[in-house]
């Protein structure tokens, strides 16, 4: 695999020195505080810039958690131009054929497909995905991990016969490559199981969503927002099964968790008001 080009007589304390900004950059983000994360973030781009070198790793992991960032804060057009400057990086040095470059199309996929470009969404991902199944092949995370995403893709665009397999291809590579009891191939239940309850197949998305909750309340506990998201489809799979007495207490548990983890001025809580409401 070839090194991104910097010279080898560089200070290595300038190296280590945008890595350690960017793990705070990275807890500031884990805590929602976005715009000291972006700050630290921007010291690291600028310190790799000036002292690094444009073409090289640290350089470019900076600019990918910028756009990480302002993905999160809903500036996406800041993150696109992040995004694209990295990946004009790794083609660069890497090549289009690159695991490195194939992360760069699955992070512009995830923005376009949120700002509902799908199109273009949809051919990063399947070039991604074409490069992934090359370079590393489909047994692995990687691939399990792009063809999710394309499945949440296809779902968000009505084509639930294409997600389909998709979730399940990823669901079945989850469950070897990482067990049956890790947080990965919980996610792929619970995305399956959304495709289920999104075309009425009740009975399939139930047992999804209950072994997915099992794992959630195993590894976050029961007071993880995970956890409350697994309960609030349960509590919504109920209601459209016309099983009310069983959505209410997962509603109500969903809500408290909510309060307690994002307070009351929180989408999140929002939406569990509405549903208890609805009910």
């Amino acid at each position: 695999m070839t090194n991104l080009s910097y010279s080898q007589s560089v200070d290595t304390s300038s190296i280590k020195k945008v890595d350690s900004l960017l793990r705070v950059s990275r807890t500031f983000a884990g805590k929602e505080n976005f715009d000291k994360a972006l700050e630290v973030s921007s010291e690291a781009e600028r310190l790799a810039l000036n002292f690094i070198g444009k073409d090289s790793g640290p350089n470019c992991n900076a600019i990918m958690n910028s756009g990480w960032i302002q993905f999160n804060m809903g500036l996406f057009n800041e993150a696109e131009g992040e995004y694209n400057e990295a990946k004009e990086i790794r083609e660069r040095v890497f090549g289009k054929q690159s695991a490195e470059y194939a992360s760069t199309l699955g992070k512009l996929a995830i923005l376009y497909s949120q700002i509902g470009e799908f199109e273009k969404a949809e051919s990063f991902y399947l070039e991604a995905k074409l490069i992934v199944e090359k370079v590393s092949g489909k047994a692995t995370q990687t691939y399990a991990a792009n063809i999710g995403n394309l499945a949440v893709l296809y779902r968000m665009m009505g084509k639930f016969e294409k997600a389909e397999p998709l979730f399940i291809e990823a669901k079945e590579i989850q469950a070897i490559k990482n067990g049956l009891s890790h947080p990965s191939y919980a996610n792929s239940l619970y995305n399956l199981g959304n495709l289920y309850m999104d075309i009425g197949l009740h009975n399939k998305a139930e047992p999804l969503y209950l072994e997915a909750k099992s794992i959630d309340e195993k590894v976050y506990g029961i007071e993880h927002s995970n956890y409350a998201q697994t309960l609030n489809s349960l509590g919504i799979l109920y209601f459209n099964m016309l099983q009310y007495e069983r959505s209410e207490p997962y509603f109500i548990e969903s809500k408290k968790i909510r309060e307690k983890v994002f307070g009351i001025d929180h989408p999140e809580f929002g939406s569990s008001l509405i549903n208890l409401a609805i009910l």
